[in-house]
């Protein structure tokens, strides 16, 4: 069912604890299909049937620009995550085009009353009467009708790549790592927020066309190093806590992401115990020198 913004139950009420970043839109569509034991195909299917529904409630509400769109996803089955291609309504019928009554033959009464209008039939064929005395009468003139208008075009449906504005795939079966669903991930232009969370992914790569993301979630993975973020220029917030990353060499690829302001590194080997996390803290501030907020133990 599609919504609006409200508190939920299961992988919903996670979702909002986690604190993702929200859309600015206060009409933005919310669709929930958490924990519905969806595989690739059948969410494939359902997007579908989405990509449709949405489109006829902006034509239904006269909307002009596409409202976006926050999907829910997490729980599922999924080992790629894939968008149906954009679909274009059926082109309406053209109205049929009447046919003009024929002219009925003439009687003998009408050239009779065309012999004596025009001063003789014979008179007539040959010419003999002058140019300037020649009158039309305007209701015997037959001007065509102008053709109708052609139909307006059909409105091509809002692909669901322009309207996804925050996406939970959290607890699918993405890994080892993203690069299957790269594609479609990669059309998500307006992507704002993301979340991988318990995917069984090893690397990031597939991850890096995704520039206008603001906040990424990634816990609960095997990650070894934050290779493949580094190209994230709008990337302000990211989770990292238990994974595998076992030193601060593996995160200083992030120095190269300008706006990064909240990390989270907690449940690492780089940071187990009490002394390796003081270390890590120190060292993770003098590489990150940006950071607002930093998780580590």
């Amino acid at each position: 069912p599609l919504s609006k913004p409200t508190a939920g139950t299961g992988a919903r009420r996670r979702f909002q604890h986690q604190k993702m970043a929200a859309t600015d839109a206060d009409d933005a569509y919310v669709m929930d299909l958490s924990e519905r034991h969806l595989s690739s195909r059948g969410l494939h299917d359902a997007l579908a049937r989405l990509q449709r529904v949405l489109h006829d409630e902006d034509e239904r509400d006269g909307v002009t620009i596409a409202r976006p769109l926050e999907l829910l996803c997490a729980g599922n089955d999924v080992a790629k995550f894939a968008l149906p291609a954009s679909e274009k309504p059926p082109r309406p019928e053209p109205a049929p085009r009447q046919r003009q009554p024929e002219p009925e033959p003439p009687t003998v009464e009408s050239y009779a009353e065309l012999h004596r209008s025009q001063g003789g039939l014979m008179d007539m064929m040959m010419g003999w009467q002058d140019d300037d005395d020649e009158t039309v009468d305007e209701e015997d003139v037959y001007e065509e009708p102008p053709p109708p208008p052609p139909p307006p075009p059909p409105k091509l449906a809002v692909p669901l790549a322009s309207r996804i504005v925050v996406l939970d795939l959290a607890g699918n079966r993405l890994g080892p790592d993203a690069t299957p669903s790269s594609k479609a991930l990669s059309s998500l232009k307006k992507l704002r927020t993301l979340n991988l969370a318990d995917n069984g992914l090893e690397t990031c790569s597939g991850l890096a066309s995704l520039v206008n993301l603001e906040a990424l979630f990634l816990q609960k993975n095997y990650l070894r190093s934050a290779d493949g973020l580094w190209g994230l220029s709008k990337l302000s917030s990211l989770d990292l806590r238990d994974n595998d990353i076992r030193s601060v060499a593996a995160l200083r690829p992030l120095s190269c992401n300008a706006a990064l302001r909240s990390l989270d590194v907690r449940g690492n080997p780089l940071c187990d115990d009490a002394a390796k996390a003081r270390d890590a803290r120190a060292r993770l501030r003098s590489v990150l020198v940006r950071l607002a907020r930093l998780g580590v133990g």
